[in-house]
């Protein structure tokens, strides 16, 4: 179980540079403050966040409970994908973890460039079929694995990004009690 899709635009699909590059360059960079939010609940989506510096979480209010569904780090491309691609308004939250800096590029600067290059549209859908990927791993991991289980993979795969965040929201995002994540960290000796 990884903690975020990965879609590093920094490391990976390094064959689109100059693409991503003309991306960015169509955003405004803005500096956001730990515990601020760049999308709300029942906001409009029409922006993408490419995420510079920090650390981000997306959550959703589910019976007056904050559900953490996913964490975002430098690289990634963040926003509530199904509310963006069918403009609709957002199910989710992203709140920055910590003082952040992210590009903000709106839906009309990217349906222009698609049509200057006709390539943004497959590499929009190669990231979007490995966040379909990673989160079909998920729900099967979910299925599967114990608690125990998935947080020794969550640290094994990702050591750096789980000391970034808070332990009630990794042990929202495991599905489990803060109580209980805190005896499995007791007791959590690392595989090498």
């Amino acid at each position: 179980m990884t903690i975020n899709p990965n879609n590093n635009i920094n490391n990976s699909l390094n064959d689109h540079k100059e693409l991503i590059s003309t991306i960015k360059s169509l955003g405004l960079t803005l500096k956001i403050a730990k515990g601020k939010c760049i999308l709300t609940e029942g906001e409009d989506v029409n922006h993408i966040f490419i995420i510079e510096k920090g650390c981000f979480r997306t959550f959703r209010w589910i019976n007056d409970e904050e559900v953490t569904i996913g964490f975002s780090f430098e690289g990634d491309i963040d926003t509530c994908p199904y509310a963006f691609i069918n403009q609709l308004k957002s199910t989710d939250c992203i709140e920055a973890l910590t003082d952040s800096q992210v590009i903000k590029i709106h839906r009309n600067e990217l349906l222009n460039l698609e049509r200057q290059k006709p390539e943004l549209n497959k590499y929009i859908q190669r990231l979007l079929s490995h966040y379909i990927e990673i989160l079909i791993q998920r729900n099967i991991d979910l299925r599967l694995k114990s608690a125990d289980q998935l947080y020794q993979e969550l640290h094994k795969r990702q050591p750096d990004k789980v000391y970034k965040i808070p332990l009630m929201y990794i042990a929202s995002y495991l599905g489990i009690s803060k109580e209980r994540l805190s005896r499995i960290r007791k007791n959590f000796k690392p595989i090498d």
